[in-house]
């Protein structure tokens, strides 16, 4: 394995992990877990400090609420919470 690439698996499972818990950090959970900007930007800057190159990142480059948004707007995820 290259290192370039174990060092991408390693910032993917960090920020994994980082969205996970700022997902829940206050406890509660959305409706319909939209990728959250904010939290990603939080991530990306807790993995500057290993990952220098991963300030440079746009946090809406790893957001994609295509499915979520036609979910939503189709009912479906209304009729899962009835």
């Amino acid at each position: 394995m290259q290192s370039s690439h174990a060092i991408q698996l390693l910032g993917a499972a960090t920020l994994a992990l980082l969205l996970t818990r700022a997902h829940f950090a206050d406890g509660q959970s959305l409706k319909v877990p939209y990728g959250d900007r904010r939290a990603v930007k939080f991530a990306l800057d807790q993995m500057s400090t290993e990952l220098p190159q991963s300030a440079k990142l746009n946090p809406d480059d790893f957001i994609d609420n295509t499915i979520l948004t036609e979910l939503d707007k189709s009912g479906f995820i209304d009729q899962i919470y009835r």
